[in-house]
């Protein structure tokens, strides 16, 4: 057999009969003048594996065009998030997917300890990307940075989002606030237009007035039981029944340790479409609702929490 230059022989096809090269490095015949140069592969797309779940991980390759030889493969890290939390569901894996922290600017507030004050200027057009590849879901970012710190974040000021201009805003459907938060201030989202279901958590002490106003189509909220938040201030309403509002869902962290939760019938506001109304628990063991001291079974449909000034504790009455 004649080499032709150094890399192929002359061959013929075993399957057509044709004079063809034979590369001396892969089993690849063909009958181009041009002649595979294994040395100079040509990079086809990369294609992953399934997901494997004991790892978080999946297989990425890439073979070349010419000769079909895989040339390239790495592991690359893939998680199943939760959906309600963002917390990869595999057990022992602590893995969150947090809305990157540069994308926002961060100061101190007047309670103390570090804000969350606006968008990023320079990541604008990153945070709308993220925005569309993510359908409008996202969890605040639990630490901050600065040139020269890494920080936790505990609260977040007014109209944040509100440097991306309507198109954007009115994209975001669903906010997680992570643990570690302690204070929501007034117009934090404000003006969401299609914020649909947002979730505070237990450790958030205060949510001032208007914190969700223009929120109409807010369907489901997650507060604190002792939270100081008037559930008709955040959404700057001032009647006791909040017309127009699609609110069906509103869940409640119990507090730890305690095994009766109470509400009164007194000064209570509506909801129009409220159907469900669930306390969140950590305690092992069962929960008893109490009513204007009567034992309840069921969720209603009306309520309003309000201050107890003497005690700085929240009381959600229910009618």
């Amino acid at each position: 057999m004649v080499k032709d230059g150094e890399n192929h022989v002359e061959a013929t096809c075993t399957t057509t009969g044709v004079d063809a090269k034979k590369c001396l490095y892969c089993p690849r015949k063909t009958t181009e003048i041009t002649p595979v140069n294994p040395l100079k592969h040509e990079r086809g797309a990369v294609v992953y594996s399934e997901r494997n779940a004991e790892n978080c991980t999946v297989r990425a390759t890439v073979s070349c065009t010419l000769c079909g030889k895989e040339i390239d493969g790495w592991n690359e890290p893939r998680h199943d998030y939760e959906e309600e939390t963002f917390v990869c569901t595999r057990k022992g894996c602590n893995s969150v997917k947090e809305i990157p922290s540069s994308y926002f600017t961060y100061s101190l507030s007047n309670r103390g300890g570090w804000a969350i004050n606006g968008i990023n200027r320079k990541k604008t057009e990153e945070l709308k990307k993220y925005i569309d590849d993510n359908d409008g879901r996202m969890r605040l970012p639990s630490q901050g940075r600065s040139a020269s710190s890494e920080f936790a974040v505990e609260s977040v000021l007014g109209k944040v989002f509100d440097a991306l201009g309507e198109e954007y805003t009115s994209k975001i459907k669903y906010i997680y606030v992570p643990l570690g938060y302690t204070y929501i201030f007034s117009y934090a989202f404000a003006d969401l237009s299609d914020l649909n279901k947002i979730t505070f958590p237990k450790t958030v002490t205060g949510i001032e007035n208007y914190a969700l106003a223009g929120c109409k189509n807010l369907t489901e909220l997650t507060l604190p039981y002792d939270s100081y938040a008037d559930i008709i201030g955040i959404f700057g309403a001032k009647k006791d029944t909040l017309t127009g509002y699609k609110l069906t869902t509103f869940n409640v962290h119990r507090p730890n340790g305690k095994s009766t939760v109470e509400f009164l019938s007194e000064n209570c506001v509506l909801f129009e479409n409220l159907t469900t109304v669930n306390i969140h628990t950590e305690f092992i063991g069962g929960i008893t609702y109490m009513v204007d001291g009567r034992k309840i079974n069921d969720s209603k449909t009306v309520f309003k929490n309000g201050v107890d000034e003497t005690s700085g504790t929240i009381t959600y009455y229910l009618k």
